[in-house]
C-alpha cells in the first residue's frame, strides 16, 4: 500500500500538483522533468544523468563546482559546456556531483548543510533516506532510482518530494 501511495505522490509532485513552493514548482516543471532537448545536448553524452546534470548547471549557473568521483572527466567535460564561467574547485564549492558509490557520506554531508546545490548520483535508499534527515534547509528531489537533486539554499525551507526524471 505504501508504494502505491508513493508513486501517486511521485506521479502527482512531477506534474506539479501538491507542491505549493513556487521553486520547486519551477524546478520540477522547468529542469528535472523538461521534455523539451536542450542546445547543448548534441555536444554531450546521451546518458540521462548528464543531460541531468547539464539542466542543472544552467539552472543554477555556479562559479565553483567541485566533482567528487572516481571517474570525474565526463561530469567535468558536461560542466564545461553548460557554463563557460564555471570552473572547477576541489574546495569551497557552490555546486557538487557526487558519485555516492565512491564517496563516503562524511565527505560531502558538511559541504551540503552549508547551502550547496548538488546532484547526487548512485545513492542507495538509505543514502536518501539519511540525507533527507540531515539536511538544514533546502529541498531534496528524489526520483527513487539512485539519483538525487539537492536545492540546498538557506532561504529555501526544508523539504522532500518524490519526483520522476
Amino acid at each position: 500500500m505504501q508504494t502505491l501511495l508513493s508513486r501517486l505522490r511521485g506521479w502527482r509532485h512531477g506534474r506539479g500538483f501538491g507542491i505549493h513552493s513556487p521553486f520547486a514548482f519551477r524546478f520540477i516543471t522547468e529542469v528535472l522533468r523538461q521534455k523539451l532537448g536542450y542546445y547543448g545536448y548534441a555536444d554531450i553524452s546521451p546518458d540521462k544523468r548528464m543531460r541531468l546534470l547539464y539542466r542543472l548547471v544552467v539552472f543554477f549557473q555556479p562559479e565553483r563546482v567541485m566533482v567528487m568521483s572516481a571517474a570525474p572527466k565526463l561530469p567535468e567535460q558536461v560542466v564545461r559546456r553548460a557554463s563557460r564561467r564555471a570552473t572547477i574547485v576541489s574546495q569551497r564549492p557552490d555546486f557538487i556531483i557526487i558519485d555516492a558509490d565512491d564517496t563516503p557520506e562524511s565527505q560531502y554531508l558538511p559541504l551540503l548543510t552549508q547551502g550547496v546545490n548538488a546532484l547526487i548520483l548512485n545513492a542507495s535508499r538509505a543514502q536518501a533516506r539519511s540525507l533527507a534527515t540531515q539536511l538544514p534547509h533546502g529541498m531534496l528531489f528524489d526520483n527513487r532510482r539512485g539519483t538525487l537533486a539537492v536545492a540546498g539554499l538557506s532561504y529555501l525551507p526544508r523539504q522532500n518530494f518524490d519526483v520522476k526524471f
